[in-house]
């Protein structure tokens, strides 16, 4: 049986699915559908967990340390 990834694990996917098809200047339907769902995954992300774990995702950080919190290994 198949182990089910947790929401952050999906939505860190997700985000890096997406990243690659994301236009500044998005001209037709389909690249602005690819970059409101992109944007609505990064807000998710952003609330849920901090920017400081968006940023170090972003940015390819390994580790991440926050205030009291536990430590996030990607």
């Amino acid at each position: 049986m198949k182990k089910k990834l947790n929401l952050l694990q999906r939505l860190t996917d997700e985000l890096f699915r997406l990243r690659p098809k994301v236009m500044r200047d998005p001209r037709t339907k389909a690249e602005l559908l690819v970059r409101a769902r992109y944007h609505r995954v990064e807000d998710i992300i952003r609330k849920r967990y901090g920017s400081i774990y968006l940023l170090s995702v972003l940015h390819g950080s390994e580790v991440i340390v926050s205030k009291g919190k536990n430590e996030i290994i990607i």
